[in-house]
């Protein structure tokens, strides 16, 4: 028996699911490569970014002030800036990259020559800046690009940022209000440190308080405003603000050890040199000098972000 032709409609109605099938295929195999190039690079990146913090923590251990030290330390970052380079360059869009090697390079600062602590705040405010563009929503990029750009002595951008950080605080949805109070410590402090809008920044403080509640309990608040009196000429109610800082700051309990034990006696040394410039201003020259020896032996350096 003979077996019929089929027809060309039939041929074609046969064939198109085939046809259907395959374009099908070929677009779940584009999404798939597409998420996989998103994805791939991303965790990648993650990996590199993992592997610095990693190497960072060797930082943690005690490290003996030597020769032998200086060069453990040197490889330490060396290592971790490896790392965070190549997750930069996994996932350059991503600015929890950027923000990681700011901050550790804000740490590297601490130990590098006198020549090339510019060099090194430049690369912080470039890292923090690059991560802005990617996220402008974000608050704690502005605090720290403002103290990348006091380190710079870029004075009005420090304080600029400093508005910004508390603007884009603001915009989130029910922002705790300790923060805003945190947020305006900062900008009055940048305009301590500055010299710049003292009067704005007495405003900045006094309302940190009002928010806060704790006018003789905020070592840090009454610090700032003790060193914007200071700038403003009130030289005996600036020596009564910073006093009784210096007595809460050291008087706090500290349950952790290591960086959050030396960032204590950082900021007590902040705080005895801002004294040492208030007794020197008021003729006290042996208790300035007291003060003074006090804040360089916590390595008070506004040069390396201590300040």
């Amino acid at each position: 028996m003979s077996q019929a032709i089929p027809s060309s409609s039939q041929i074609s109605r046969r064939r198109q699911p085939q046809w259907a099938r395959r374009i099908l295929m070929v677009g779940v195999f584009i999404a798939i490569i597409t998420v996989l190039r998103m994805w791939i690079p991303h965790e990648i990146a993650m990996w590199h970014l993992a592997k610095a913090g990693s190497i960072l923590k060797q930082l943690d251990e005690p490290i003996d002030d030597d020769e032998s030290s200086e060069t453990k330390r040197h490889q330490i970052f060396s290592q971790a800036f490896e790392e965070l380079d190549k997750a930069a360059s996994w996932a350059g869009k991503d600015p929890a990259v950027f923000l990681a090697r700011a901050q550790a390079r804000m740490r590297e600062i601490r130990y590098l020559p006198p020549d090339d602590l510019q060099a090194a705040w430049r690369s912080v405010e470039y890292d923090l800046s690059e991560a802005i563009k990617l996220r402008p929503a974000v608050p704690d990029f502005y605090r720290l690009r403002a103290n990348a750009n006091y380190a710079l002595g870029k004075a009005e951008d420090a304080i600029r940022d400093s508005s910004m950080f508390i603007q884009t605080l603001t915009d989130i949805p029910n922002y705790p209000s300790f923060m805003y109070a945190v947020a305006l410590n900062q900008r009055a402090y940048m305009r301590a440190l500055t010299g710049r809008e003292i009067s704005e920044g007495l405003d900045d403080i006094q309302k940190a308080f009002q928010i806060s509640g704790k006018e003789k309990e905020e070592g840090s608040f009454l610090d700032t405003r003790g060193y914007l009196r200071f700038k403003n000429g009130q030289l005996d109610d600036a020596l009564i603000d910073v006093t009784r800082a210096l007595k809460l700051i050291q008087s706090e309990s500290i349950d952790e050890e290591g960086e959050a034990i030396a960032a204590r006696e950082e900021a007590i040394g902040v705080v005895y040199y801002h004294r040492f410039e208030i007794l020197s201003a008021l003729g006290k020259e042996d208790s300035a000098q007291f003060d003074y020896d006090e804040a360089m032996k916590r390595d008070y350096d506004p040069e390396r972000g201590i300040f």
